[in-house]
């Protein structure tokens, strides 16, 4: 797909999911907890019937940063997670946890900068250096352990899931780049003196904030939601009272929204762009926005969406086992309660 064709048709999907998320996230994160807290004992079925799975999931999707900062754009990115679990089936309502490790990459730009900086030249005279930041690009890299603790129910081959997510940070980092131009300014002369690096004019320098720097995120609650297909034909196995797969699967679509405040940025952070008086001259830095000053006491919320794969892996069940009470009418087994016998 050309870059064209992904402007034209999912920029615009990706804009309007997000202001809906941002616009009426609070109406969101209630339904989602009515949801959570009564749907899935809507579906019932007249038998009892409860069956035991592990889970195996991997998912894909498209990740956002979204920060309270006046001005500040939202940082995309994207995000991939591997997760094992338990799913338990009792007539059509689910509850699931587990444990999975997600991965998330944001990739984010900063505004230009343009600053005066009053400096003395190695012969006394005084003199503006005039910059100009451009170009910064910040990136971020985070592992997290997540704790899902999801109930919902099942229609036919559809499902759905809703619920808490706890999720801890156990590795972050983040950097940032731009390019950087310098010039001077005298008072005595017109014109300004720039692409002279002995004198540190310099045109589209590059400049970094020293490499990965180390990001710790407070521990996040999650509010996540999906909704499944079942690929395997288990619900017909069902149906049909014939014996079902030991192995399905599930295509699901889901969205999640970090709840508590990521951001624990300190007061003393850099600016995302400073200088240093150094025995070499003065050398110039950014900071990612991540670890920046202007990040402190803002709010750092996440947001993802996408495509989740679920295998189950149906765990053993004991055989219908009969007892005759005396009554030649009824038997008892483990997994149905008390069934009449045909004549």
């Amino acid at each position: 797909m050309n870059i064209c064709t992904y402007d034209i048709i999912f920029v615009p999907l990706r804009d309007f999911l997000l202001l809906l998320v941002m616009r009426y996230k609070k109406s969101l994160i209630l339904l989602l907890f009515l949801a959570s807290s009564g749907m899935g004992f809507a579906f019932t079925r007249l038998n009892a019937e409860t069956e035991h799975y592990v889970t195996l999931n991997g998912n894909l999707g498209y990740a956002n940063l979204f920060n309270s900062i006046k001005g500040q754009a939202a940082t995309p990115g994207l995000e991939t997670e591997l997760g094992a679990g338990y799913r338990i089936f009792h007539n059509d309502f689910l509850f699931t946890t587990g444990l999975g490790f997600s991965y998330n990459f944001y990739s984010g730009s900063q505004p230009i900068v343009i600053t005066d900086i009053n400096m003395i030249d190695t012969e006394g005279e005084p003199f503006n250096m005039h910059v100009y930041v451009s170009h910064q690009q910040d990136f971020t890299h985070a592992v997290n352990l997540n704790i899902p603790l999801l109930v919902g129910g099942e229609w036919g081959r559809f499902n759905f899931l809703v619920g808490p997510k706890i999720a801890y940070t156990l590795y972050g980092a983040t950097s940032a780049k731009a390019l950087c131009t310098t010039s001077g300014i005298y008072t005595r002369f017109y014109d300004s003196f720039s692409d002279m690096p002995n004198h540190s004019f310099e045109t589209e320098q590059e400049i970094t904030n020293g490499g990965y720097q180390k990001l710790k995120w407070n521990i996040n609650l999650i509010a996540h939601a999906e909704i499944g297909w079942r690929v395997g034909g288990e619900q017909l196995a069902k149906k049909y009272n014939v014996q079902p797969e030991k192995v399905t699967y599930f295509i699901s679509l889901y969205a999640d929204y970090g709840l508590l405040n990521l951001n624990s940025v300190p007061a003393d952070a850099e600016n995302t762009f400073y200088y240093k008086q150094t025995d070499e001259g003065v050398k110039y830095y950014v900071s990612p926005l991540l670890l920046s000053k202007p990040a402190y006491n803002a709010r750092f919320n996440n947001f993802n969406i996408g495509v989740k794969f679920t295998v189950l892996l149906q765990l053993p069940v004991a055989p219908k086992q009969y007892i005759y009470d005396g009554t030649k009418n009824t038997v008892n087994w483990k997994r149905g309660g008390t069934q009449a016998i045909k004549n």
